[in-house]
């Protein structure tokens, strides 16, 4: 029951993350312009969604399976943030020359 929890609470993080992006996409946060910055903003778009899609995933596995499948949604999760963080680097490198 705990793990439930503790994945509902993760899934609402996740939804928390793919809004924030979502929200973000034309709008200049920190050191990023996705406004100037088409493909950044596609980008930010694309992200939102696969995160919506991995909590939707993550709801049905946390309801429906045992709850050793909640490392699909562990693991998609943080393959796509990782894959995330390597975009938002390459955008800041190529905004910089």
């Amino acid at each position: 029951m705990i793990i439930k929890i503790i994945m509902i609470a993760f899934i609402a993080i996740i939804c928390y993350i793919a809004g924030c992006l979502f929200y973000t996409k034309d709008k200049p946060f920190l050191v990023f312009h996705p406004e100037k910055d088409r493909f950044l903003s596609r980008a930010l778009l694309i992200f939102a969604i696969m995160l919506v899609i991995v909590a939707i995933i993550g709801a049905i596995v946390t309801f429906t399976l045992p709850a050793i499948y909640n490392i699909i949604t562990l693991i998609l999760t943080s393959v796509i943030l990782i894959v995330l963080s390597i975009v938002l680097s390459v955008s800041i490198n190529t905004n910089i020359k």
